[in-house]
């Protein structure tokens, strides 16, 4: 969405692509209060700011932007000259990967970009929940784990080898092959 790129070719261009996102997306993460919005494909980690409309915002008002696909670089060589206001990291030559941890009262998500081949952080963000805390299970609160209930998952049984030749039969995929 937000990229650091020079790739604005008309057919699926970074920045082409980029702006359709903005357009249709960005509206969505702002009126639903994300907090961070991960992208992939261009072959490089960028962080930008919380931003919107192309803007710096308060960290309340907008997501914060990252870029994490760094187990390519080089691939993606095309980044601006001069890097828009909106990015506060960009690195395009170190394979990496991006690592969060949120804290026990999900109030904060740290990110850290993890240079693969020596393990050092390069880049670090802590990004605060702009929604009220929720009452979890954990929670002291009587009442909350009154209320909570998870719905355990519905086991999954594979079908029998019989059963697996007549559905292909029919044209139906069965489990192994989904």
């Amino acid at each position: 969405m937000y990229i650091d790129s020079t790739n604005n070719a008309p057919n699926g261009g970074d920045l082409t692509v980029g702006a359709v996102l903005i357009q249709h997306i960005e509206p969505l993460l702002l009126q639903y209060q994300v907090d961070v919005a991960f992208w992939g494909h261009h072959h490089s980690a960028q962080r930008t700011c919380p931003v919107a409309n192309f803007t710096c915002q308060d960290q309340s008002k907008a997501p914060v932007h990252i870029v994490t696909g760094a187990a390519g670089p080089g691939f993606s060589t095309n980044i601006q000259p001069v890097q828009p206001k909106y990015f506060e990291w960009v690195r395009d030559d170190t394979h990496g990967y991006t690592r969060g941890k949120v804290s026990p009262n999900a109030a904060t998500l740290t990110l850290e970009f993890v240079n693969a081949n020596d393990r050092t952080v390069m880049d670090s963000v802590t990004i605060k929940n702009k929604l009220p805390q929720q009452k979890t299970a954990s929670s002291t609160d009587a009442d909350a784990k009154q209320q909570y209930h998870p719905i355990p998952p519905k086991p999954v049984t594979p079908p029998t080898p019989k059963a697996a030749r007549h559905q292909r039969r029919q044209g139906q995929a069965t489990i192994a092959q989904a």
